[in-house]
């Protein structure tokens, strides 16, 4: 039984250290993507996606090394596909991270089904009101231009 305990115990601990190290962690990964209807002025161009944060690089050190990581790419547009920020008492974090992602490139936000959440609360026109002072919020369509080209982008929350 204590061989048991022991291998539970063990497996625990190195499921909980993972999470963490997950959590923490900024992740990037490199997709070209190639069309032919893509229109040659966006050639070169880089978009960053940031998704399911869930709050947890508001702070700190993780918030540090998200602007750095993501700085580091050089996007043209940075996406925010949801599931970024869930818990009301983090508001100004929330903001103050999309004040600083703004000062790297501009952004285009879709809730995830974590952020529908914030629905609930009674001042939810004033939170929309914030965050729209800082994204573009793709509620329907909308579209990245550049000159007279343009292409076409959907958000579904």
């Amino acid at each position: 039984m204590e061989i048991f305990l022991t291998v539970i115990l063990i497996i625990a601990a190195i499921l909980a250290l993972y999470i963490t190290v997950a959590t923490y962690t900024v992740k990037i990964k490199k997709i070209p993507i190639s069309s032919p209807k893509i229109p040659k002025e966006f050639d070169g161009r880089k978009i960053a996606l940031l998704s399911d944060l869930h709050d947890a690089k508001l702070s700190g050190f993780s918030k540090k090394k998200l602007l750095e990581k993501t700085a580091e790419t050089k996007p043209d547009w940075i996406f925010l596909g949801g599931d970024m920020h869930e818990i009301r008492e983090k508001d100004e974090k929330f903001f103050s991270l999309l004040d600083d992602l703004k000062k790297i490139a501009p952004l285009c936000y879709v809730d995830g089904n974590h952020d529908a959440r914030l629905r609930k609360y009674p001042d939810y026109k004033n939170y929309v009101a914030e965050l729209e002072k800082r994204v573009e919020n793709l509620h329907g369509k909308t579209a990245l231009c550049i000159g007279n080209e343009k292409i076409d982008l959907y958000g579904c929350g």
